[in-house]
């Protein structure tokens, strides 16, 4: 059994104090990589030993095998309760499938309750409606919903095990090396719930599957890599597009079955699957500290669920110093890099706080070879071409992305389509400064105007303007 680390301790003390003085509910925020479920299963321990009884809530299958492994390891009997697992109720420690438990209507008997990926609105829902007067603690990586809002109402107190910064140095966790070779403009697409349309956003990303499979051979070709989907038929797109560039390839979705999907996960970690693609399946808690590649052919308005994919591929492990993040929603320019430190609270108003303007944080983007890199000395130099390439600095302002542009415009950098659409607007702009000088009444301006600008648009994109135009 491997030694506690010192954080670890410290939050299991901590769950202790929040206990002894009476509060209710909690929440401790740790990395991915820094061993939540050891901190969740060493408190769960000193409660048992005490002969209480617990219950540990999950919701995917994979995370029942990773705590039970994880209470085995530490001495802790626990049983399973989950549609096709043996039942133990003798075990003071029950790990619980929260679909399983709503299913049967069933609330088992705890003095204690602990909640894993407690961003998870089953998880932080059925705790506090099932248990209000049971002292619970919900465990996460990124504690906010994955709208972006707080878990107040879920949690009195929020305990921060450990920076990321502190598991860099200690090696225990690696950093990503970030690439950005190709993102789409997703101004035009809407916002459901704070997050992305599907379909509009899989339309957007489906003309990035070349890009995507393109700079996978150039520059990833026997690397273990996990690609990120938007859904099932975008999906089907890239495997089609590897497997047509060589590549040994698995698909796994939310239908997958569970012994596919840990043949293909064995696969992928023995070296003889290049790529695995998945849709919304390992968001979280996907153990693989061999994987050294994370593709983003996504994107996402949520911050937890932005880190939680990148966290797939940062443990450490052997020789490994880095693991290469490629980004082709362009998510690190919306979020920042997913190893920073970041404020983490449960009041809305801190929270807000936190996402104002970091005077020392930002990054570069070298429009020679798409490396992204954080600012600092020499950062006018990218460190992976030596070039002193015209950059893209960007930097993160109360909640949204400011780029600011050195010794370049920004139109060279964007697409093509973004440039013609710049050029619209510009176009827009000049017909209102020729339209305001004019003695035309207002409720005519704006049907000119359009008809004008559906004129141009037509132009610019290639095609013919319409017969009454």
């Amino acid at each position: 059994m491997s030694t506690p680390r010192p954080f670890q301790i410290s939050a299991a003390n901590k769950i202790d104090e929040w206990e002894a003085s009476g509060v209710k509910s909690g929440c401790v925020a740790a990395p991915t990589g820094a061993g939540k479920t050891r901190i969740e299963m060493m408190a769960a321990a000193r409660r048992v030993a005490n002969g209480r009884r617990g219950v540990f809530l999950v919701h995917r299958d994979h995370l029942v095998h990773q705590a039970q492994a994880q209470a085995a390891e530490i001495g802790l009997e626990s049983g399973v309760i989950k549609a096709g697992w043996p039942a133990d109720p003798s075990k003071g420690l029950q790990i619980c499938s929260v679909q399983t438990l709503t299913a049967r209507r069933f609330v088992p008997q705890a003095s204690f309750v602990f909640g894993d990926e407690f961003h998870i609105a089953n998880i932080h829902k059925f705790m506090s409606e099932k248990y209000p007067d049971t002292f619970r603690v919900g465990f996460t990586a990124t504690p906010e919903s994955s709208g972006g809002k707080s878990l107040i109402k879920h949690a009195q107190h929020i305990h921060v095990a450990v920076a990321p910064s502190e598991l860099l140095a200690n090696n225990w966790i690696v950093p990503p090396q970030m690439w950005v070779p190709q993102y789409p403009d997703l101004s035009h697409i809407n916002v459901l719930r704070g997050e992305f349309d599907e379909e509009m956003l899989a339309v957007a990303m489906r003309g990035l599957v070349g890009s995507v499979v393109g700079h996978w051979q150039r520059h990833l070709r026997g690397r273990k890599t996990l690609c990120f989907a938007v859904n099932r038929d975008h999906a089907r797109r890239l495997v089609e597009e590897y497997r047509n560039a060589g590549a040994g390839v698995g698909l796994i979705d939310g239908d997958t079955a569970p012994e596919v999907r840990s043949g293909l996960m064995a696969r992928l970690a023995e070296g003889t699957l290049d790529v695995l693609v998945n849709v919304q399946v390992f968001i979280e808690g996907y153990n693989l500290p061999e994987l050294d590649c994370v593709q983003l052919a996504t994107a996402t308005q949520s911050l937890a669920r932005f880190l939680q994919m990148c966290g797939r591929g940062c443990r450490a492990v052997g020789d490994k110093k880095h693991y290469v993040l490629v980004d082709h929603g362009g998510n690190i320019f919306r979020h920042m890099p997913p190893h920073i430190d970041r404020s983490w609270s449960l009041d809305p108003d801190e929270m807000s706080a936190s996402r104002k303007v970091r005077i020392n944080t930002g990054v570069r983007w070298c429009k020679m070879c798409f490396h992204v890199y954080e600012i600092g000395p020499g950062s006018m130099t990218c460190p992976h071409c030596k070039r002193p390439s015209p950059v893209r600095v960007v930097r993160e302002r109360a909640g949204a992305l400011v780029d600011i542009t050195n010794m370049v415009d920004v139109s060279v950098l964007s697409t093509p389509a973004q440039q013609t659409k710049d050029h619209a607007d510009k176009y827009r702009k000049k017909l209102w400064a020729q339209v305001s000088h004019t003695k035309m009444p207002a409720w005519q301006r704006p049907k000119w105007v359009e008809r004008e600008m559906e004129k141009f648009w037509r132009e610019v994109s290639g095609l013919k303007p319409s017969a009454d135009q």
